[in-house]
């Protein structure tokens, strides 16, 4: 997953579904690209900038996967 203009917090990621757990919540890694497992998840929180979703700002920007095949 990548996305685009911003960083992201991993809080977390593994196999299956998620049971609500924050993995090192006082300090999770920072990324802007992340390799999803699959039939996995990722939970994620991201910052976005101060009237990020207001009519006179720009669109927002996209979140986008690219897909591998082996």
């Amino acid at each position: 997953m990548h996305l685009h203009g911003h960083n992201f917090y991993i809080l977390h990621e593994g196999p299956g579904a998620w049971d609500g757990t924050i993995v090192r919540p006082s300090n999770p890694h920072r990324r802007d690209v992340h390799l999803v497992r699959g039939n996995g998840h990722l939970v994620i929180q991201f910052d976005g900038a101060p009237g990020m979703l207001s009519p006179s700002s720009p669109p927002p920007q996209p979140v986008h996967t690219y897909r591998q095949f082996r």
